[in-house]
């Protein structure tokens, strides 16, 4: 840009400066979005369903108890490691965001550009 007179270098890298924060300004935005409707709407959805699983597995397993029910517990149980990993990986989420917001590091090393 500079050899065709369009910018300065200071003037490009002022632009790249811009660009890289507000880019890096979305996906902080991003990532807070997804963690509130990670904790706010799946997660109670998806403990709702559980406790609704093990219900009808309790009222199935009151009225025929001798009924063998090992495919709905399969179900309910790959449900349960469902919700563990999601927990899991609202907490790693979390701890990235915060590494993010908490690192001081010059726009450029943190998003260097590769030509």
């Amino acid at each position: 840009f500079e050899r065709n007179g369009v910018l300065s270098r200071r003037e490009q890298r002022a632009r790249s400066r811009i660009w890289r924060e507000r880019y890096l300004g979305t996906m902080i935005t991003e990532a807070r979005v997804q963690l509130h409707m990670a904790r706010t709407l799946v997660v109670p959805a998806a403990t709702k369903h559980q406790e609704h699983i093990a219900n009808g597995l309790l009222a199935i397993h009151k009225l025929l108890p001798s009924l063998k029910l090992e495919t709905q517990e399969k179900q309910l149980n790959t449900f349960n490691e469902i919700i563990k990993v999601l927990l899991k990986d609202i907490e790693r989420m979390d701890v990235l965001l915060e590494e993010v917001l908490s690192d001081k590091t010059d726009i450029y090393e943190k998003f260097p550009l590769y030509h």
